[in-house]
């Protein structure tokens, strides 16, 4: 006589015990990531793999509770998975955010507010009362940008070309506020430039890390 474990999983106890093992497989990779692991190099195949078998899991549970629903998009997306694991080239998945530049380089976010501060510490230099030469060299120093790439943001933003909205009014208010502590800074220190623009270069460079 067959015991009750011996009767077959409905597809919900199926998925239960797959979000389960799923759960372990994905901390246990997510922490060996974090910590730098020699061993993420296994064990993220199997994460892989569990990822693949969840989605399968899920479609078995619509398939068996609710057969009217349309279950394809799931079926597509381990099509997707299984496009990834042999290498071949993926539709559906696998992009990235056209707002987010990998390789370590700022978000579009970041990118606009780091934007701003070179053009305000630009301004603040223009202020302080250097010709615009002098002030787009300095600027290009402190960053690390090209003279050029100085010069096309100010510009660009003396046009009223770039980003509008919040971040156009940001480098608004930053520019005219930099110009106006350059004045004030400039007073009480002629030999070099003030604590604004240092604080706005820091600014700068820890968004830029």
């Amino acid at each position: 006589m067959k015991s009750s474990q011996d009767k077959p999983k409905t597809s919900l106890e199926a998925l239960d015990a797959t979000l389960k093992a799923t759960d372990v497989v994905f901390e246990k990779t997510l922490k060996l990531h974090k910590d730098k692991k020699p061993e993420f190099d296994d064990v993220k195949f199997e994460a892989f793999n569990q990822a693949n078998g969840l989605l399968a899991a899920i479609k078995r549970l619509l398939d068996e509770t609710h057969p009217h629903l349309e279950t394809r998009p799931l079926f597509r997306l381990m099509e997707e998975f299984r496009n990834t694991y042999s290498g071949a080239s993926n539709v559906l998945i696998g992009h990235k955010n056209p707002n987010v530049n990998l390789g370590g380089k700022p978000s579009l976010s970041q990118s606009n507010e780091m934007n701003t501060l070179v053009i305000a510490m630009t301004e603040y230099c223009r202020a302080w009362g250097l010709k615009l030469k002098e002030a787009v060299t300095i600027v290009a120093n402190d960053t690390g940008l090209q003279e050029t790439q100085v010069r096309a943001l100010r510009s660009r933003f003396n046009r009223g070309a770039g980003p509008a909205g919040a971040i156009r009014d940001l480098a608004e208010r930053q520019s005219k506020l930099a110009a106006l502590r350059a004045i004030e800074e400039r007073s009480e220190n002629n030999d070099s430039l003030g604590q604004y623009y240092q604080a706005l270069l820091s600014m700068y460079l820890k968004l830029r890390i």
